[in-house]
């Protein structure tokens, strides 16, 4: 195993009429719910040229979820709207979540191309009419954006205390949202957009009204899917990891969920070895700092510590770090508190079948996809990389469709 050379380079998815009847008693006639249909049409420039989406007549679907309360209001916490064609095309997600005083955006996709596959070949394509780019594959551009904001009220009563009641609503929404895709990207006026009709609400007691972030866990991971170190496996799942404050064992699913997601894999004895010398590694914090309103998930993992295996021998036991020195380790790196901070106490990570990364320099960072897909590792050569280098490949998973 080779190390970098470490000097620094700059850089969140009839009622039936029973009482007060006599015997012979009828169902109440249940009243017709209203599709919900969307109004208006979002005007972008494309290429120096104005490009229109009409939305108007379109039935949406949406998701909504409350937080079940039989004595009180309940808020909203979480509204999925999702419109389109007849045929599926021009797909327009919108997931909103608790902001302050209002719902914001948390995602918007756009769906400029969509396809079907079977057996992994592409057996249907689906194009926005109108839209100005083609392509054989998926196309779809991505964006959030906290300023935009849906307002609805809290629920009253008696819908408040109900399991699945059924809304009227009409949705106007404020803001606008950037939406990128492979290094493109254009601006989407939400305000140009509404939705009216009748929604059901699903009501819950395990969600949570105060303002969240992006959801995020385990369960948003894909199944199914080849673990390992490289470009295009997924990030290691069943290793076990400790969490550095608490000892706490930790799953790297985790981070899924997140629009990119970033993992150092630190051995501190390079520190050591480079003396004073930083490496861009060492400046992940203010790097991860440049991305905290891009929703990147990321984890700084103390895989080794000061104790440095022979050059060419194989990584043993006995290197693996101490709680104690990854709590060192993190004071001087003075990480956010959102960054997940583990050590490797039981040397998993350096077992060959089990590494993070396939790189064979060291300390390495692994860029990812939401799902755990990786997409880049770092560094690729004996030469440290540079801020700017590390930043680009974040940048480029959250560009990416």
């Amino acid at each position: 195993m080779k190390v970098a050379n470490l000097t620094r380079a700059h850089g969140l998815w009839g009622v039936l009429a029973l009482g007060a009847l006599a015997c012979q008693s009828t169902p109440a006639p249940t009243a017709t719910k209203k599709p919900l249909v969307a109004t208006g049409a979002w005007t972008t420039t494309w290429a120096g040229k104005p490009v229109s989406v009409d939305y108007t007549g379109k039935t949406a679907t949406a998701v909504v979820v409350h937080r079940l309360n039989t004595t009180g209001p309940a808020c909203i916490t979480q509204l999925d709207i999702r419109v389109a064609e007849a045929d599926g095309s021009c797909e327009l997600d919108l997931q909103w979540r608790p902001g302050q005083g209002a719902l914001a955006l948390q995602s918007a996709a756009f769906h400029a191309v969509g396809t079907t596959t079977q057996d992994g070949v592409v057996i249907d394509t689906k194009v926005c009419a109108g839209w100005p780019e083609t392509s054989t594959k998926t196309l779809t551009y991505t964006g959030s954006s906290p300023d935009a904001t849906l307002s609805m009220k809290p629920l009253a009563q008696p819908e408040a205390g109900q399991a699945a009641p059924t809304l009227s609503v009409n949705w106007a929404m404020t803001g606008s949202v950037t939406l990128k895709a492979g290094g493109k990207q254009f601006p989407l006026d939400l305000s140009k957009l509404s939705f009216a009709g009748d929604v059901s609400s699903q009501g819950r007691t395990d969600v949570s009204c105060g303002q969240v972030g992006p959801v995020s866990g385990v369960d948003q991971c894909p199944a199914s899917v080849k673990y390992g170190p490289g470009i295009g496996q997924y990030l290691q799942r069943g290793t076990i990891l400790h969490a550095c404050a608490d000892d706490s064992e930790v799953d790297l699913g985790e981070l899924c969920g997140h629009a990119a997601i970033a993992v150092i894999d630190w051995r501190e004895w390079t520190a050591v070895q480079n003396g004073q010398n930083k490496s861009a590694f060492e400046d992940f914090a203010q790097i991860y700092n440049q991305f905290k309103d891009a929703d990147v998930g990321a984890a700084f993992i103390v895989v080794e510590g000061t104790k440095k295996t022979a050059d060419g021998g194989p990584l043993k036991k006995e290197n693996a770090p101490t709680a104690a020195e990854c709590q060192q380790i993190v004071s001087r790196m003075n990480l956010p508190a959102n960054v997940l901070v583990l050590y490797d106490k039981n040397a998993d990570l350096v077992q060959t079948d089990k590494q993070l990364a396939s790189v064979p320099y060291v300390p390495r960072m692994v860029v990812a996809k939401g799902t755990g897909q990786i997409v880049n590792e770092l560094p690729t050569t004996t030469t440290a990389p540079t801020d700017a280098d590390l930043q680009a490949a974040i940048q480029a998973v959250l560009d990416a469709p």
